[in-house]
């Protein structure tokens, strides 16, 4: 039985606001904060010195391990080394169609931390299982460890939607966050992208829609996907999966779904793209302001990589110069610039040692410790 869930639209609260927008297109509490404030000097990452082969496709980082996740690959799809010294540990997921072999995997986005053990959960192409991935087991015995399979089939509510999912999170041994996106609907002829939340419960689903109205571009000039980027966002689940943070990469938003109240926060810097800029015929018809781009999650934080540059079609690349930090309340701790040139993804370190990996489009790595500036 599938069930709807009312969220209520809150009040305005919280500390560092200096206004509310209330256009009426989303659920929840809309804070607009000051960026500038929270500013520190500008911090210089140390150059990290690893063979160029290493550093391709995704990247984890768990301790001194690093897990590079390739399809190209032609044995296997994860690929092990010891960080400091690039020392080959492991491949894991053999390549293939036979038992124990995978053609081709996607990470859900959530890492786990049990009984001294690491684990993430991952996607077939078909999106028909999950395979939980036990990283530590896998690594120390040099081979695949999965400690469960689940069927999604078995996980209830999901056969209406199931090609849109994209990330599906662990909150109890019954209990399921998952995120759908890009399922498209229409309206007045232009087609629309709204993400929504599902939460999985025991035989019941309750769906939690972000927009309560659509976002859309109605320019006729505007590009086949431009409607899809108006919504686009990178996500990650709370490790212990009671939340969920999307970062808005054409809007400066940052929003948070509390899975145990049902409700929505939205975190929005002052003065930096939001809905009224890209609802109306502008440089957004042709271009794009990537602002947040990447995400990064703990325990206790939120990292949120900026970049605020304007993307054309003839210089698509858009740098992250900053990470601003907000707790899981949505309150921003601290933002770090990044004094490097071309940084265009940050990994985070698993362990919570709050290392921060970046990599620039030359596919160098750099490492910050962000933990440093949160404790001042």
């Amino acid at each position: 039985m599938k069930k709807f869930g009312v969220i209520a639209f809150l009040s305005l609260v919280g500390v560092g606001i200096v206004g509310c927008n209330d256009g009426g297109y989303f659920y929840g509490e809309e804070n607009v904060i000051s960026i500038d404030k929270f500013r520190v000097d500008t911090v210089i990452p140390q150059v990290v010195n690893l063979p160029d082969y290493i550093v391709s496709g995704g990247i984890t980082l768990i301790g001194d391990d690093l897990f590079i996740t390739d399809s190209r690959n032609d044995s296997v799809l994860i690929k092990v080394y010891d960080f400091n010294t690039g020392t080959y540990k492991a491949g894991l997921m053999p390549l293939g169609r036979g038992v124990g072999e995978f053609m081709n995997i996607f990470s859900m986005g959530q890492m786990m931390y049990e009984n001294g053990e690491y684990k993430s959960l991952y996607s077939g192409p078909y999106y028909d299982s999950l395979y939980c991935l036990n990283y530590t087991k896998s690594v120390n015995s040099g081979k695949t460890v999965i400690d469960d399979v689940f069927s999604k089939d078995e996980i209830s509510g999901l056969s209406d939607i199931r090609e849109s999912i994209i990330s599906m999170t662990k909150m109890s041994n019954t209990k399921w966050l998952i995120t759908i996106t890009g399922k498209s609907a229409t309206l007045n002829g232009r087609d629309y992208f709204p993400p929504t939340l599902y939460i999985a419960d025991k035989g019941d689903t309750m769906q939690y829609p972000m927009y309560k109205k659509p976002i859309l571009n109605d320019d006729p000039n505007a590009d086949g996907n431009m409607n899809l980027r108006l919504t686009s966002a990178s996500m990650r689940p709370k490790p212990d999966g009671s939340k969920m943070a999307y970062l808005s990469s054409v809007m400066s938003r940052l929003s948070i779904f509390d899975a145990e109240t049902g409700e929505y926060k939205h975190i929005i810097g002052e003065g930096e793209p939001d809905v009224d800029d890209v609802m109306t015929p502008t440089i957004f018809t042709v271009s794009k302001v990537s602002c947040y781009d990447g995400i990064c999650v703990d325990d206790n934080y939120i990292y949120a990589p900026w970049s605020g540059k304007l993307t054309t079609p003839e210089n698509r690349e858009a740098y992250i110069n900053e990470i601003r930090v907000f707790d899981w309340d949505g309150n921003l701790v601290v933002v770090l610039p990044i004094a490097l040139p071309g940084v265009r993804s940050a990994i985070l370190n698993s362990d919570g040692s709050g290392e921060m990996l970046l990599r620039d489009y030359n596919e160098k790595l750099y490492m910050l410790n962000v933990h440093d500036y949160i404790s001042q």
